[in-house]
């Protein structure tokens, strides 16, 4: 039995998003004096909106993977896993992780009781998997999961866009069903959301954070059409030559039915 007191209702702390066992809180205001030179900073940062923010998450005979390092505290009947299943998977994991960027191992949390992770500033949100159809993550954007939710490598099978489109070789894929945690580069309120049905969205930078798995990606010229009117070598030609002299060259092509998740600012 355990009763958690001022820390939901303290003042000074809000629960600014909640999906399945996830709650975001947010301190109002930093009240931590053990670092005085950093003061002044997080001083301008509360002006700007930026605050401490971190994750509470309630295990109910449930199971929940993070990043390793992220857990500060947990309560109750909780128990810690690495994950691992064997030597390996070990090794698999490590290379994953260099891969992708992700911590190598992700600790899984299971049993009754609170997880509590790391305070950030940066801004935490969280998206159902199965909404999305399975999702595929930009570097550095998870943060934790259900234990309902697989998560897989997969490589990008074109050379040439793995090379040119600045989302790498490898991304980390979510599939199956329930909640994963993310992190993003920008505000939420600044985070758009394309709904692609048997269409075409090119961005010219690697503004992606997440995107459906069921979507085609692709780094592409930005010139190119989207009918096979200019495939072959002339078309690569002209194409190459068009999109030179726009200015735009290579753009990141996000082809089919489903959804992406734009960092814009």
């Amino acid at each position: 039995m355990y009763k958690v007191n001022n820390l939901i209702e303290n003042p000074n702390v809000k629960v600014i998003s909640e999906l399945g066992p996830v709650r975001i809180i947010e301190h109002q205001r930093n009240m931590n004096v053990s670092n005085l030179s950093s003061m002044s900073t997080l001083y301008y940062f509360s002006k700007m909106n930026i605050h401490y923010r971190q994750a509470l998450i309630t295990l109910n005979q449930s199971s929940f993977m993070i990043s390793s390092g992220a857990m500060q505290w947990m309560l109750g009947d909780v128990s810690l896993s690495s994950n691992v299943k064997g030597a390996a998977d070990y090794i698999s994991k490590i290379v994953s992780g260099k891969m992708t960027g992700e911590s190598a191992i992700k600790p899984l949390y299971y049993g009754t009781g609170l997880l509590m992770l790391e305070p950030t500033l940066k801004p935490m949100f969280m998206l159902r998997v199965e909404e999305w159809g399975g999702i595929m993550l930009n570097d550095g954007a998870f943060l934790g999961c259900e234990g309902s939710v697989t998560l897989r490598v997969k490589t990008e099978k074109s050379l040439g866009t793995a090379m040119t489109s600045g989302q790498g070789f490898f991304h980390l894929s979510c599939e199956g069903e329930g909640v994963v945690l993310l992190e993003s580069p920008v505000p939420i309120e600044h985070l758009v959301e394309v709904e692609l049905q048997d269409d075409a969205l090119r961005v010219d930078g690697n503004f992606a954070v997440a995107w459906s798995s069921s979507l085609q990606f692709t780094s592409e010229f930005a010139t190119k059409k989207a009918e096979k009117t200019n495939s072959g070598a002339f078309g690569f030609l002209k194409n190459a030559i068009e999109s030179n002299t726009t200015g735009e060259g290579l753009v990141n092509a996000f082809r089919g039915t489903g959804k992406v998740l734009l960092a814009v600012v």
